[in-house]
């Protein structure tokens, strides 16, 4: 009787909570952010060499949530207002040692904790706008795509962008803008492709260098799982890639250009057992169990110098992929994650890449370990 007893206070219980938040469901107003009150960037939103250099800053993986686990069925979380310290002031350092001209993030940007404190409070809409704002305080032009974990929650990807949208220094669209070219496809299914983008460089008047990023998708199975292989880069998003490279060809002639995604490919692992050149350590790929076709596109329309992923934490290796006629930089950005919000020690990493404007590529690792130095004294060009 006492069991039977504590059984109905459970259910109870877990009927009051579920019924407290989908109120809150109904009755909190679609969630927007509080903008920042800074000024429109300098000629809209075109990016450009300055000096005849451009750098970018690559961050993976940051695995954020705004929110405190303290049960295993995402009942009872503690709401956070910001991102982990460790975090945010990760971000800062290397924003201010680095300068970058642009900000890219390859996925896994956010990772839910809660299902029920997602419908209620919104909380990884919210973790959203706080990564935002880092940034967008700043007047730090940014972009990203998604991850594997970004959708796990409630919202999917068209909740998530719907954010941020929001945000003037943000770079990205779901399709073309008079600043950038991009395309999105099966929005409201389980495999939405969104974050797919052509952003090109200038110096002077000229598009001198482009910035791809590719939604590299999800789980085969929209349950996610470890034993289920991942998502890659679909033959109509390659479709996309090539004709955004001949939209922004000059002269015919393909523009050098950086590609971003987030799940590797399985040219990197090619890349690594070819025993070319390379910096940092390959510890692990998990690609598709499908080969993507967007290699061999990359391949036959030129320009691209690298692709560079996240998806695998602790991997750091950046390398040649080579075959007659054929070099390609293919690296891996290890995580930028807090493990919690008194965490203090954990190691966190960025990829800097600096292009000169006939469009060589410098790689090297930026780590909070060894602060504004050179991860290993490392670093690898591509011509």
């Amino acid at each position: 009787m006492k069991r039977a007893f504590n059984y109905i206070v459970v259910i109870i219980a877990t009927g009051v909570v579920l019924g407290a938040m989908l109120a809150a469901a109904f009755f909190v107003p679609t969630y927007s952010p509080e903008l920042p009150g800074t000024e429109t960037p300098t000629d809209g939103t075109k990016l450009r060499f300055r000096e005849g250099s451009f750098k970018i800053v690559q961050f993976s993986d940051f695995h954020e949530w705004l929110g405190i686990e303290h049960d295993s069925n995402g009942l009872a979380i503690e709401e956070k207002d910001d991102l982990k310290p460790l975090l945010k002031n990760y971000i800062a350092s290397v924003l201010d040692a680095e300068k970058p001209d642009l900000v890219v993030l390859t996925g896994d940007n956010t990772f839910s904790l809660s299902f029920f404190y997602d419908l209620g409070r919104k909380i990884t809409l919210k973790t959203y706008a706080a990564i935002a704002a880092v940034f967008e305080e700043r007047r730090q032009p940014w972009t990203l795509t998604f991850g594997n974990h970004d959708s796990e929650g409630l919202y999917n990807k068209s909740d998530l962008f719907a954010v941020l949208t929001q945000y003037r220094y943000f770079i990205g669209a779901l399709s073309d803008t008079d600043e950038i070219l991009a395309y999105s496809d099966g929005i409201g299914t389980d495999d939405e492709r969104i974050g797919n983008y052509a952003i090109p460089v200038y110096d002077g008047d000229r598009t001198a260098f482009a910035v791809y990023l590719l939604d590299s998708g999800s789980y085969n199975s929209s349950q996610a799982a470890k034993d289920k292989p991942y998502r890659y880069i679909t033959e109509a998003q390659t479709a996309w890639f090539r004709s955004a490279s001949e939209r922004l060809a000059q002269n015919v002639q393909p523009v050098p250009a950086l590609m971003f995604t987030h799940i590797p490919l399985w040219e990197h692992i090619e890349a690594v057992e070819q025993g070319n050149e390379s910096i940092g350590h390959p510890y692990g790929f998990s690609p598709s169990d499908t080969r993507s076709p967007i290699f061999e596109a990359v391949v036959e329309t030129g320009g691209v110098k690298g692709i560079f992923v996240g998806h695998n934490h602790s991997n750091s290796v950046a390398t040649f992929y080579r075959r007659p006629g054929v070099e390609i930089m293919m690296g891996v950005t290890p995580q930028a994650a807090a493990a919690s919000y008194d965490d203090t020690t954990s190691i966190l990493y960025s990829r800097i890449f600096t292009v000169t404007a006939d469009g060589s590529v410098t790689t090297r690792l930026h780590t909070s370990e060894n602060g504004g130095g050179i991860y290993l004294g490392q670093s690898l060009t591509i011509a």
